[in-house]
């Protein structure tokens, strides 16, 4: 049975090959390497062999368009599969083998001292290391959501604090062993290794002790359900300076009265001579006159009898209209 390459016109295939080389210059600018411009021209001149249809004289610019959508191909293929291995690459980074070794060490540790704290503060703590939400940790303890709440912020405060103490005497020992080897039995000889793990173990106390108290989330619980826990106030962290006592409240005093204004004189401008004040004489009272007395009225007759009745209107004579004009 004969292959593709068998059966393809070898007048045609000899047509087709000879764009290879102007078509590897092409694909050389547009590809990552050597191998994938090969490919890509490869791959075009296997296209173009297998349609002996095509017209001669557009050959060339459709060889070349299909040698750029290819090469387009190839570089977003290597983007992706860069971006890919990036991504991976962070996140091995990001969870390295001995960032999870401190970390089980230190939930370790802390899981030790669990039994320091108060039961529910302790259980609440436990379940939510066993990978139950806050909800599903109230109901199995029974409680409402703002009590498991209120549980789980003062365990892990109380953790937090317990830590903190811990890393500040590790890190108070470090130091005095490297400002006084000889008193230690090191003969004087500070490692730097030594060193990195003091300043890390101080470092360390300075963020955790630094690092700011959330108060839990408020979410509304149950209806009928009332939380029998206290609310939970902020405490200061251990390297907060103490607040200082209000100064007393002195009583305002009134302000002094400012004293009456001098009453001043009119004076006669300094400019203007000549002029002399003087006083104006007091006008005369008006008297009013003697208003006379108000003549009597003449008695009116009454309206009735000056209207006429109406039998004198009924003997009245009525005039004749004349005739209209025909």
């Amino acid at each position: 049975m004969a292959t593709p390459v068998e059966t393809i016109d070898r007048t045609w295939w000899g047509v087709v090959d000879a764009h290879r080389d102007r078509l590897l210059r092409i694909a050389r600018r547009r590809t990552p390497s050597e191998q994938d411009a090969e490919d890509v021209v490869s791959e075009a001149v296997l296209r173009a062999a297998e349609r002996p249809g095509l017209d001669p004289d557009r050959l060339p610019a459709w060889l070349t368009t299909v040698t750029v959508r290819l090469c387009a191909d190839v570089t977003r293929d290597a983007a992706r599969e860069r971006r890919r291995w990036l991504r991976a690459d962070v996140e091995t980074a990001a969870e390295s083998c001995e960032q999870r070794i401190c970390d089980r060490a230190e939930a370790s540790w802390l899981a030790g001292h669990l039994d320091t704290l108060p039961d529910r503060q302790a259980q609440v703590l436990r379940l939510r290391a066993d990978g139950l939400d806050v909800t599903a940790a109230a109901e199995s303890m029974g409680v409402s959501y703002r009590t498991a709440e209120s549980l789980l912020a003062r365990g892990r405060r109380a953790l937090r604090v317990l830590l903190t103490s811990s890393l500040a005497a590790v890190a108070v020992l470090g130091w005095r062993w490297v400002r006084h080897p000889a008193a230690h039995g090191s003969g004087g000889a500070i490692t730097p290794a030594v060193g990195g793990v003091v300043l890390g173990a101080a470092g360390l106390v300075v963020l955790v002790a630094g690092a700011p108290v959330e108060p839990p989330a408020v979410q509304p619980g149950p209806p009928g359900e009332v939380s029998t826990e206290a609310p939970v106030e902020p405490r200061p962290a251990a390297n907060t300076p103490a607040p200082r006592a209000p100064e007393p409240v002195r009583p305002a005093q009134p302000a002094p009265e400012a004293p009456p204004a001098p009453e001043v004189e009119p004076q006669v401008p300094a400019g203007i001579t000549g002029l002399v004040p003087t006083e104006l004489p007091p006008l005369p009272e008006v008297l009013p006159e003697s208003v006379e007395s108000v003549p009597s009225v003449a008695s009116v007759e009454s309206v009735e009898e000056q209207v006429p009745t109406a039998g004198v209107l009924e003997d009245l004579p009525i005039p004749s209209l004349p005739a209209p004009l025909g």
